[in-house]
């Protein structure tokens, strides 16, 4: 639940800057903050809470004791501090939600589950500014399973679909990473098909979507026409499932 999860992540915080975290949750920490924005804001918001605790301690007993000397140097107010830290976890986030992967393999610009649309919406914020379409403030609000049922219905009154690769490649996300219900392989796969030779990593969810139906013959066709680099975006157990 949302609240379960606060709550954990707010110990695992206190636990992070109170020194009581083994090595390995250290790392596993350091990987949430350059992984999960939100987690990443978290961590800033008590970095600029501390700093702001300190500094009104300090300003009380300049108050308190006017007669002490005063600092060879004022620390800068700690909304600056705040500032900074968000600037730099934002920056750090984007830069690795950008950069190229690295040796390990693991999927770093191809997000997985939900996350997927998330990492979609910050690709194209432009796009889903734009009016045209119920279904893109419903995806842009995290309503997904609205915007689901908008899509399919659009899609499945279409006559052509040829012309409409950008639609087909957020219904195949959709249906290949729903909210709630399970995925439709079949709507998935037919969408992300049509929208593969328009629209960028359609190709690599069409690839996920195949193995997940089982077929590796597809999936293994289409990964030939792909670049080593772009093979180690995707997850590891469907790179597994292409050897």
């Amino acid at each position: 639940m949302p609240g379960q999860n606060n709550n954990s992540d707010h110990q695992l915080i206190h636990r992070f800057f109170e020194g009581e975290l083994s090595e390995q949750e250290e790392k596993a920490v350091d990987e949430r903050i350059q992984t999960d924005p939100a987690f990443a804001e978290k961590m800033a918001q008590v970095v600029a809470a501390q700093r702001m605790a300190r500094e009104l301690r300090r300003e009380k007993l300049d108050r308190l004791y006017p007669e002490q000397p005063p600092r060879r140097r004022s620390a800068p107010p700690w909304w600056v501090w705040g500032l900074l830290v968000l600037g730099l976890a934002a920056g750090l986030y984007f830069w690795l939600a950008t950069a190229e992967p690295g040796p390990s393999g693991g999927p770093v610009a191809l997000a997985t589950g939900l996350s997927v649309h998330q990492q979609a919406l910050r690709q194209e914020l432009d796009y889903f500014d734009e009016m045209g379409g119920s279904w893109k403030v419903d995806y842009r609000e995290g309503r997904y399973a609205e915007a689901r049922q908008k899509l399919n219905t659009l899609l499945g009154e279409a006559d052509e679909l040829r012309n409409l690769s950008r639609f087909c490649y957020y219904a195949g996300l959709l249906n290949l990473y729903p909210q709630e219900e399970p995925a439709d392989l079949g709507r998935a796969i037919r969408y992300l098909e049509v929208a593969e030779p328009e629209m960028p990593d359609a190709s690599l969810y069409l690839i996920i979507a195949y193995t997940k139906a089982g077929q590796t013959q597809q999936a293994r066709a289409v990964s030939e026409e792909l670049s080593e680099r772009q093979i180690q975006r995707l997850p590891l157990e469907t790179q597994k499932a292409l050897q």
